[in-house]
């Protein structure tokens, strides 16, 4: 049985699927209060229970806690007709955050045809709504801010390019600055300090002197588990090669590193046919060059991963909004992978719509000329930014001073001779 609290405007949209699914639908019409509502029936019967938002009087809070109590009480799915309302809905976005995700919305006929479709027959995923999901008020404040700021800047850089020339020194040095300096802090900082046993300690013969190469970790909260969570603003932005490229810097010193495919696309299952390499499959694992590949990974794996015995977990969750629900944001180290070309502004803005916490993001453009590079740091002032490299193998290691930077709160490497 479908329950519909419905309008008069809006009463007739779900009769043709309910006919034709043989799914007994009962109307109520004219329902301005859910709390009078709810006292007065019984929903035993209730497979989906459907309310059209805009016959209702109750208050956000009020028509959020329905739903908390409703779910509680009856094994029924939601389902939320908003036509008309668009990201930025306050109530959608507590519904997202409840795991509500059944929204009809659409003023398109077409468009409202499909989403009735997947609502009454099928279900909404988190990825489907988390467009809906924004952060409070005071703190849209500040989004709206950044999003001024950067407004239309990947679309006006070559206008800039001339007022820019002088600030393109100045800023294109800032992270080499920040890097060196971290450098010396690390130095003074360790011969402040009574030496610290190594956790890896490699020695080379050359010419009958030892050298000794210590890498230090310094996990995060005392933990020996390191998350790096990485997506790009849309598809094919060069996120997977970002990931790898980490995963073997990573590797290269010695520390247990594995790749997790956690983007649903399967990208990696002809590798076999191309490298030479070890296979797992009761673990879905490739091994390859001393890194573990976990492939085409689902939610329900995760747990027996993370489990196992590696120092540092990095994520390839493709594009932002296919992550897996709140994985993304609780990595320890979130990157967003993007590119400058004018058609991509759209994406990369997205990040700011819905990432509340987006200064801690480390954003790494991938294929920008260096004459650009200028501009978008002047627009993205304040925040993380970094230039890849041309990287065409994805075995090889590239990027060290942007990885080490981005890293430097984590790994501490101080080398002897």
């Amino acid at each position: 049985m479908l329950i519909y609290i419905t309008s008069g405007a809006n009463e007739n949209i779900f009769d043709k699927i309910c006919d034709k699914n043989n799914i007994h639908l009962t109307k109520f019409k004219n329902v301005l209060n859910l709390n009078n509502f709810y006292s007065k029936n019984n929903f035993e019967n209730c497979k989906i229970l459907a309310v059209d938002l805009s016959i209702i009087g109750n208050t956000d809070d009020e028509i959020l806690e329905f739903f908390l109590k409703f779910r509680q009480l009856y094994d029924a799915k939601i389902v939320i007709v908003a036509i008309g309302r668009k990201v930025g809905d306050m109530l959608l976005s507590k519904l997202v955050s409840e795991s509500i995700f059944n929204f009809i919305i659409s003023e398109d006929t077409f468009l409202q045809k499909e989403e009735i479709k997947k609502c009454i027959l099928g279900n909404n995923q988190y990825k489907d709504c988390v467009k809906f999901k924004v952060v409070e008020q005071t703190q849209n404040k500040e989004n709206s801010n950044k999003l001024n700021v950067i407004k239309g800047f990947l679309g006006k850089i070559n206008k800039s390019k001339m007022d820019n020339e002088l600030l393109k020194n100045e800023k294109l040095s800032n992270i080499n600055n920040d890097i060196e300096e971290d450098n010396k802090k690390e130095t003074e900082e360790q011969e402040d300090k009574q030496p610290v046993k190594p956790q890896i300690v490699e020695r080379v013969i050359e010419r009958e002197k030892v050298v000794e190469k210590k890498i230090i970790v310094r996990p995060k909260i005392n933990t020996n588990k390191l998350k790096i969570a990485i997506c790009g603003t849309c598809s094919r932005m060069g996120t997977t090669t970002q990931a790898f490229l980490i995963a073997n810097y990573l590797v290269k010193y010695k520390f247990n590193t594995c790749y997790i495919e956690a983007n649903g696309k399967n990208s990696l299952s002809n590798i076999k046919n191309f490298y030479e390499v070890s296979v797992d499959d009761k673990n879905k694992k490739i091994s390859y060059k001393g890194l573990d590949i976990f492939a085409n990974i689902t939610i329900e794996d995760l747990p027996n991963i993370l489990s196992m015995n590696y120092e540092v977990f990095v994520f390839d969750y493709g594009e932002f909004l296919n992550t897996f629900e709140e994985s993304f944001a609780s990595a320890d180290i979130r990157i967003v992978v993007s590119g400058a070309k004018f058609w991509e502004e759209k994406y990369i803005r997205n990040v700011f719509k819905i990432c509340n916490t987006y200064k801690d993001i480390n954003f790494i453009f991938n294929f920008v000329d260096e004459d650009e590079q200028d501009f978008i740091l002047k627009n993205m002032e304040g925040l993380k930014v970094y230039f890849s490299q041309y990287a065409p193998n994805i075995f090889k290691v590239y990027n060290e001073k942007i990885y080490k930077h981005i890293l430097k709160n984590y790994l501490s490497f101080n080398e002897v001779t």
